[in-house]
């Protein structure tokens, strides 16, 4: 019950806050995880989700600027008090505009057929993009995305700090044997 509901409560939280999307689409999201999924009830609030489940299990999840949505179990008073740095910025966006593509589209033309082969599949792909030397060289969106949506990460995140990581590494801007890896952490034990 717990699992059910706690994650009905987050993703309909998210869908809800972070991507704007409408109560509809958000069950038909959780029922691609399990058709057992329509049978949460969920209850919307200016700021949070509460998922029921047969009128046995119910868990929250509430919304936080900056921060997205997190799961209202234990005390969350510290998440209350956290303020986001702004991002930093030297005033450009990334991608940087529109790169050199194909002079018929082919690239534009396959990215979009990749995207609709995928969500004809059942996938429910949301955006599919191509970077290309820092620039946007192609972008596909599903259905009532578009590139203004905000969407999760899921596993990418772990993906790209990897990335991030090996590469820092690599031009010597961090080292993987320093020991506390952070000043911050120093002094503090690993839970286990």
């Amino acid at each position: 019950m717990r699992v059910a509901t706690g994650m009905g409560a987050k993703l309909a939280c998210s869908g809800r806050f972070v991507s704007g999307f409408d109560e509809a689409r958000i069950l038909d999201d959780l029922a691609s995880y399990s058709p057992a999924n329509r049978l949460l009830e969920l209850h919307y609030g200016d700021d949070r989700v509460t998922a029921e489940l047969l009128g046995m299990g119910r868990t929250s999840a509430t919304y936080r600027d900056g921060l997205g949505c997190t799961l209202d179990i234990g005390d969350t008073t510290a998440l209350d008090r956290l303020r986001m740095a702004p991002v930093a910025s030297n005033g450009e966006e990334w991608p940087l505009g529109t790169a050199v593509t194909s002079i018929d589209g082919e690239l534009q033309d396959r990215v979009e057929a990749l995207l609709e082969a995928d969500n004809a599949a059942g996938l429910q792909t949301r955006a599919l993009l191509v970077v290309q030397d820092g620039r946007l060289a192609a972008e596909a969106y599903g259905p009532g995305i578009d590139a203004q949506t905000p969407l999760l990460g899921w596993s990418m995140g772990k993906s790209l700090t990897a990335m991030l990581a090996g590469r820092m590494e690599t031009l010597g801007l961090a080292d993987s044997t320093a020991r506390p890896v952070f000043g911050g952490w120093q002094g503090t034990r690993a839970r286990r």
